[in-house]
């Protein structure tokens, strides 16, 4: 009798014991899986290449520029830039490849980078990124601090662009102002530019320009 009792029991306590085992084993698992889960995702961020284009920067005649970079991820994000002068020769050095922490931002004196090398005063500029789209905020502001002036450039992608057409308006409170139009091209080969200005509401077209890449 004792014998029959037993053996039930000892089989009901084999089955305890094997099922704390197995809800011991799900735990460690399950924290495991939740200690491991951003390391997951920050290895596999996904995205696409990213190339944002600005017609223009200056360092010359008391002009600065500032390229402004925001990391809007919850996770690190490098970009790389390279600078192209007017002649479209192209300047990459290791200081323009560029880490932000998470929801890091900074601004940079393009100078900086230009050092002591010349020819360089003057161009257009490309950042790179990889990631998702908007990932990386990017701001360019170009100022002369003597006379108070700066303006802003705008970024922009290839995808930007779905007509051949650009246009820009201006006006002017003084007959001293001064309005100037920046041109770059950003691909690997030529591009012609017709210029076209509208003065009371008649337009004037002026020569087509080439524009050799970059």
């Amino acid at each position: 009798m004792a014998k029959e009792i037993r053996e039930p029991f000892l089989g009901l306590l084999a089955l305890i014991i094997v099922s704390l085992g197995l809800y011991g084993l799900v735990r460690v698992s399950s924290n495991a899986a939740k200690s491991n889960g951003p390391l997951i995702q920050s290895a596999d961020l996904g995205g696409s290449d990213h190339y944002l284009y600005a017609a223009t920067y200056l360092t010359k005649a008391g002009w600065s520029s500032m390229l402004g970079l925001n990391n809007s991820q919850n996770h690190p994000i490098t970009a790389r830039i390279t600078l192209f002068n007017k002649q479209g020769r192209e300047l990459n050095t290791p200081a323009m490849e560029i880490t932000l922490g998470p929801r890091q931002n900074h601004g940079f004196n393009i100078a900086d980078w230009i050092g002591n090398r010349n020819g360089f005063d003057q161009g257009s500029l490309v950042v790179f990124f990889h990631g998702p789209s908007m990932a990386l905020g990017v701001q360019e502001i170009i100022t002369d601090a003597e006379h108070s002036l700066n303006f802003d450039v705008h970024l922009t992608e290839y995808d930007d662009f779905k007509s051949n057409r650009a246009e820009g308006l201006w006006w002017t409170l003084k007959e001293e102002s001064e309005a100037k139009v920046y041109i770059a091209n950003t691909r690997d080969s030529a591009s012609n530019v017709t210029p076209v200005f509208y003065v009371r509401g008649e337009s004037h077209q002026g020569e087509t320009i080439n524009l050799a890449g970059h």
